[in-house]
């Protein structure tokens, strides 16, 4: 890689339109102005139908952002829809699989936030609880809708993991905007964030130089919060060094 190019990291877009004359791809510019910030060349993801048009897109990128978005759908962890379940977004959950799969085998950095870490989870064989309130007893408020910037409530970070070595040891508070959460963990992964009422609010990959997940949303608060910009800096350096390293 030219020591003058940015790191190419791509973000998985979502459907718009969806049955209509004019069907779309969209991103939440949070997600892209955060890889900017930190350095790196945000490449939008298209959900295109045709896997080899995909596979081009994945050798051109230097790591991968998987962001919030609609529920995963449960038959790729094996249960039947909830009546809680909100709707999903097939295009997307095919896209992102086949590209975690790659990025997995290619051991190419990438980054899970939110519904990000739930489609990483699933990939790596484990289940999610479709609905929080309805199935997890005694769970905090974790739907927080539109207070996308407020912090509500703490999570710890566990001793020796990936993620404390970027965001550092201890409790922090973050921000929330999800139902849906890891109830198995997939065999890859190792549960490195909980909040204070037990969910799992981070995973990683042991295996891989860079696999790693968070539950809340780091590309709102990463501005007024340095710990969460230091998670866009660190996917953006891991991705500099392996582009880096396949060019030797």
């Amino acid at each position: 890689m030219s020591p003058n190019r940015a790191p190419l990291i791509g973000i998985v877009t979502h459907s718009t339109g969806a049955g209509t004359p004019r069907p779309g791809f969209r991103c939440y510019a949070a997600y892209a102005q955060a890889v900017a910030d930190a350095g790196g060349a945000p490449v939008l993801v298209p959900l295109l139908q045709e896997e080899p048009q995909l596979d081009p897109i994945h050798e051109h990128i230097d790591g991968l952002l998987l962001t919030g978005g609609p529920d995963v759908n449960p038959h790729r962890y094996g249960e039947q829809r909830r009546p809680e379940c909100g709707p999903s977004d097939d295009a997307m959950d095919r896209v992102e699989a086949r590209l975690i799969r790659w990025s997995l085998e290619d051991d190419r950095p990438l980054l899970a936030i939110c519904r990000g870490q739930q489609m990483l989870n699933v990939v790596g064989g484990g289940a999610l609880y479709q609905d929080l309130p309805s199935q997890y007893p005694g769970s905090l408020d974790h739907a927080q809708g539109e207070r996308r910037t407020e912090l509500v409530h703490d999570v710890m970070v566990e001793a020796g993991s990936h993620l404390v070595s970027i965001v550092g040891a201890g409790t922090f508070r973050v921000n929330s905007s999800h139902h849906q959460a890891v109830k198995e963990v997939g065999r890859l992964f190792v549960v490195t964030a909980r909040a204070s009422d037990g969910v799992i609010e981070g995973i990683e990959s042991p295996r891989h130089r860079f696999a790693l997940a968070v539950q809340w949303h780091p590309e709102e608060i990463y501005r007024q919060e340095p710990r969460h910009a230091a998670l866009f800096r660190a996917l953006v350096e891991a991705a500099g060094r392996a582009a880096a390293a396949s060019e030797r």
